[in-house]
């Protein structure tokens, strides 16, 4: 058997003072439609309850099929992998107001 937390798309709540809740490990190897929609009432039900929902680790067919729906501004999808070298995931670089442009 499989382990099903390295390969699954993780769905999070985001509560309005920022504390998460795990909501579910979905399989989406193989995405369709049906589970976007899951994914747009689960986030619609959440944004009701003055809440976010969060989806991570997303598979790249998921990612485009979410894109192809123009769903992307609306769930939030968070970042997957491994961070480049030198770098760590998650946080993003520091721009001073004293550095020149590129």
């Amino acid at each position: 058997m499989r382990d099903v937390r390295n390969k699954a798309t993780t769905l999070v709540v985001v509560d309005d003072r920022g504390g998460e809740t795990l909501v579910a490990h979905l399989d989406a190897s193989c995405p369709d439609m049906v589970l976007v929609d899951l994914l747009a009432r689960m986030h619609l039900a959440s944004r009701r309850g003055g809440m976010g929902l969060r989806i991570r680790d997303a598979s790249p067919g998921l990612i485009e099929l979410i894109e192809l729906c123009g769903l992307t501004c609306v769930l939030a999808l968070e970042a997957s992998g491994q961070p480049e070298l030198g770098e760590e995931l998650g946080v993003d670089e520091v721009v001073k107001p004293a550095d020149p442009p590129l």
